[in-house]
């Protein structure tokens, strides 16, 4: 008998009791099996008796935060897959995605949006589950895969779909099933944002003097295009903030 996806387990864990149980009760109502944690200690307790398949993970916390959960989660059910939920203003989503989360939501969230992005993914669980899929197929591989390799190549202005699928032994029509089931994005956007995300890192990180720098240390030869395109996207004036940077280095100096 396959697997219903909502026989399949979602814990969403938050301190915030209002926001946990406005989510519990919307997910309970559309007939998903959800349980919930105040706490990254709770969930993890919660984790040793029974197997999640999905958890919505809160960052800032008390006890355990997010990060010190995601850490142990990877050791104790390398299997659950991790949407990191939070409030946090500009947080590094790179570093998460480094780390083992699949999606990354910001507060306030589109409750709609979120449980049709975790019925995708649980739809692909099920998939993997329940049919005879050779392991060599993109449907067995971790997404956190085609992040991984996406990073490891973030400068390479040829990066594309192409590449990625050659490196995982797929093809291109097997990544773009994979890629669009579970993050609803073509593999085109997940690499601009992953490529947006480590500028933004760059930036914050005070690794790179000037625009042109850091437009090649991301893939893009045309600084012109990506500047226009990294405030369009990440709502952040780059000239300005390259300009403060410059200025609490020289003071700092």
């Amino acid at each position: 008998m396959s697997q219903n996806i909502f026989d399949m387990k979602i814990l969403i864990v938050d301190d915030n009791f209002d926001f946990r149980s406005t989510l519990i009760e919307y997910f309970n109502s559309k007939g998903y099996n959800v349980f919930g944690a105040e706490n990254g200690q709770k969930a993890l307790r919660l984790i040793e008796e029974n197997h999640y398949d999905i958890v919505l993970l809160d960052l800032n916390m008390p006890i355990m935060n997010g990060m010190e959960t995601m850490e142990e989660l990877k050791e104790k059910a390398g299997d659950t897959h991790i949407i990191i939920i939070t409030g946090k203003e500009n947080p590094e989503k790179y570093q998460y995605y480094k780390n083992g989360c699949i999606l990354f939501e910001k507060k306030p969230i589109d409750i709609v949006e979120l449980e049709m992005k975790v019925k995708n993914l649980l739809g692909a669980l099920k998939r993997r589950n329940t049919k005879n899929i050779p392991d060599d197929t993109m449907i067995e591989l971790d997404i956190n895969s085609i992040y991984n390799f996406i990073l490891d190549n973030i400068d390479d202005y040829n990066l594309n779909a192409d590449m990625v699928a050659q490196e995982l032994g797929v093809n291109k029509k097997q990544l773009y099933a994979r890629v669009g089931e579970v993050l609803t994005i073509s593999v085109h956007e997940m690499i601009k944002n992953l490529r947006l995300l480590k500028a933004l890192e760059l930036v914050n990180k005070g690794k790179v003097s000037t625009i042109k720098e850091l437009s090649m240390s991301v893939g893009y030869r045309d600084a012109g295009y990506f500047t226009k395109l990294f405030n369009s996207c990440m709502n952040i004036d780059l000239n300005k903030e390259m300009s403060n940077r410059i200025k609490r280095l020289k003071i700092n100096y």
